[in-house]
């Protein structure tokens, strides 16, 4: 069973947020170049979600406590805090569009509590104690699109969730480890 963000932008939303990306703020006035989508396949990409106790020791008062939530991207091991909650959904799709984490369970916590404790401390000016309280693998959905512009050959991940484009090169290589479809003929 899979834990994973829902699916809110459809494979037909891609070709209007592709063209919007591609013609840029300066390029529409100047010349019409029409982006042309190759292919597009859907992944499932995985976090690890992580939600961490700071505990700071105060003389004569009660310890303060802080809560805070980090993803741990499940490939290259890159860390952001999370605000607020992220939704899920459950699936028992076994398909080969999940992608395998390389990185595992105590790695991920091991980067988030060095993470979590670095960020505090900085902040606290106290090393606190970080305990983590829950960890589990999610996955996003992520478009992965193959795009021409002219004679030009783009790629652009487009969160599936968000619809957040970006140009994620860490998906982009991890992909092209992985033998994908994506790959430039």
């Amino acid at each position: 069973m899979y834990y994973i963000s829902p699916l809110r932008v459809t494979e037909e939303q891609i070709s209007g947020l592709v063209k919007k990306k591609s013609s840029g703020s300066l390029s529409r006035f100047l010349d019409k170049k029409e982006a042309n989508i190759l292919q597009s396949d859907l992944i499932f990409y995985p976090y690890w979600i992580s939600l961490i106790e700071a505990s700071f020791k105060r003389p004569f008062l009660k310890d303060r406590i802080i809560k805070q939530c980090y993803a741990v991207d499940g490939c290259e091991g890159k860390i952001n805090m999370v605000e607020g909650k992220i939704d899920t959904v459950t699936t028992d799709e076994n398909s080969k569009k999940f992608l395998k984490p390389k990185i595992g369970i105590k790695k991920a916590e091991d980067i988030i509590t060095s993470a979590g404790k670095n960020k505090l401390m900085y902040k606290y000016k106290q090393v606190p104690v970080i305990s983590i309280s829950e960890i589990e693998l999610i996955y996003k959905p992520k478009w992965v699109v193959k795009y021409q512009v002219e004679r030009e050959i783009k790629h652009l991940i487009i969160d599936g969730d968000t619809a957040q484009i970006s140009y994620n090169e860490n998906i982009l290589r991890t992909l092209n480890s992985m033998q994908s479809p994506l790959k430039e003929d």
